[in-house]
């Protein structure tokens, strides 16, 4: 049934989701090499500080989108579908004009509040100007993200990597820049301030050519604001509940810990972010597949279709995932350097974390896609109060690593087993537990054997190159004597591949390469 759900995917939904993970590399390559060079110059304790600043942030963001951007997608599917151009262009402008209201009212109250955060919560009065700044970033993010969404909806893929790949441009260059003349911690935060102005500009731009719609043409509709609302206040709830505890979690980290811990926690944060950006964007990126399979007469298959999506991202992520935690020491120390000394223990830990969450991410968007939203908000506020308990319990005494552990460990693998349980009852769909194991194993055994390496190679950057080419080479030939991949898992990346840009040529190599161990 997986195969045959895979199989039927449908091509501009790949597609799609093909793009965003193009963009999404570039965005890695990019403002990676950002990430890095800033994370050099600053220094623990200054990085301390941009972390706090963007995760004091990140508390208000969630109430200033209030699922608007994922009420976008449901809606635009729909319209486009049956052809209703007038009304999405309302929808698109109230959608705009409710941002634009949330967006500011928020912005205006961080930056009211921010000088009494930094000297009584992080107890350095210095980082008041970052906090400010920062707070800029919510309502710029806003409606740079619901601009995203809209590209997705229009299904325009090349667009919306060309847009991602300004914008990961100009961040590169801006910190950098600034980092490099002295302005310390403000350095990322204004770089991603201004990329995210210039790539809003950008997505707008192409929405106007693509759909007619004009951001000039804004204005607030009972109607269209009470379709938009009805489905995004649920799941804004949740994003609320989720977002607001995330960041939460950072600050109560900075509440108890040195700036310099929170930098090696931040820093670690950021790469396995790395990771979550390109989930995220995949299980968004499915949300109108899910929704289309919903509506539609291919519903009794929603089951193959989860899985599918599910063993298909873990065949590709999972061998990444466990080369970044057995390479942990050489990989930090060559990447951030040796004054970030807590970092490989915090990279380990986070990583191993990641499968839980495609899961979770996937089931998710499974559940807010049949219009259980007020499920998914129900069961966020409980998890919620589950992990303020954890944090005021475990943090003060294992500051990052107790953090790290309760972010990435104890509640993805909670709510994961939640959300699976309540896809079971609903749809009658059970997880394929099997397969994904299957993988998971394969690529921590293909991870493993890269160890003897260590031994004659160091731990600098030949030894990361060498592993880097093993886990080609190893990896598809364990899947096929393990069995863990079959000529119908073959046969189905092929052909949801073909014809898409740069996916197509790599899918093509690993098939093609695999299937010669395979009998």
């Amino acid at each position: 049934m997986a195969a045959k759900g895979a199989g039927s995917l449908g091509k501009k939904h790949v597609g799609v989701a093909s793009s965003i993970l193009i963009s999404k590399i570039i965005t890695i390559i990019l403002t990676g090499a950002s990430f890095i060079v800033v994370a050099r110059l600053l220094g623990p304790s200054t990085y301390g500080i941009y972390t706090l600043a963007l995760a004091f942030a990140g508390i208000f963001y969630p109430f200033s989108d209030m699922g608007i951007s994922v009420a976008i997608l449901k809606l635009m599917t729909e319209y486009i579908s049956t052809k209703k151009t007038a009304l999405l262009h309302r929808t698109l402008a109230n959608g705009y004009t409710l941002l634009l209201i949330s967006g500011a009212i928020f912005t205006v109250l961080m930056i009211a509040i921010s000088g009494f955060a930094a000297v009584h919560l992080f107890n350095n009065p210095s980082a008041t100007l970052a906090l400010q700044i920062a707070a800029l970033t919510i309502i710029a993010s806003a409606i740079y993200n619901f601009s995203y969404s809209i590209l997705i909806a229009l299904g325009a893929g090349g667009d919306l990597t060309k847009t991602v790949a300004v914008q990961a441009f100009v961040q590169m260059s801006v910190s950098i820049g600034l980092a490099l003349i002295g302005f310390g911690a403000l350095a990322p935060i204004i770089g991603l301030l201004a990329s995210t102005v210039i790539g809003l500009f950008v997505a707008l731009a192409i929405i106007s050519k693509a759909s007619g719609f004009s951001i000039f043409k804004l204005g607030i509709s009972f109607s269209e604001s009470k379709s938009i609302l009805k489905f995004s206040v649920p799941i804004g709830l949740s994003s609320v509940v989720s977002g607001v505890i995330q960041n939460i979690s950072l600050v109560v980290l900075g509440v108890y810990a040195t700036a310099a811990i929170v930098g090696n926690f931040g820093v670690t944060f950021k790469v396995v972010n790395i990771f979550d950006l390109m989930i995220g964007s995949i299980a968004l990126a499915l949300f109108p597949l899910f929704t289309s399979v919903l509506s539609g007469k291919k519903a009794k298959y929603i089951g193959g279709y989860y899985n599918s999506t599910l063993y298909l991202t873990f065949l590709l992520l999972a061998p990444i995932v466990f080369y970044i935690v057995v390479l942990a020491v050489p990989f930090s120390y060559t990447v951030f350097g040796a004054t970030y000394s807590y970092a490989p223990v915090y990279i380990a830990v986070m990583s191993i974390g990641i499968l839980m969450t495609i899961v979770y991410m996937y089931t998710n968007n499974l559940i807010v896609s049949a219009g259980k939203s007020l499920k998914i908000f129900k069961y966020s506020v409980v998890l919620a109060i589950v992990q303020a308990i954890l944090l005021f319990l475990i943090v003060p005494k294992y500051n990052g690593l107790g953090l790290a552990f309760i972010m990435f460990i104890i509640m993805p693998t909670l709510t994961g087993a939640v959300f699976v349980r309540r896809v079971q009852m609903m749809f009658k769909a059970r997880l394929g537990v099997g397969r994904l194991l299957m993988v998971s194993g394969i690529a921590l055994v293909s991870a493993l054997l890269i160890l003897p390496l260590e031994f004659v190679l160091g731990q600098g950057i030949p030894i990361l190159i060498a592993a880097v080419i093993e886990q080609f080479l190893l990896y598809p030939f364990l899947l096929a004597v393990l069995k863990g991949i079959n000529h119908d898992d073959i046969s189905t990346i092929r052909r949801i591949t073909t014809g898409l840009p740069v996916i197509d040529t790599v899918a093509s190599i690993l098939a093609d390469y695999t299937s010669l161990f395979l009998r």
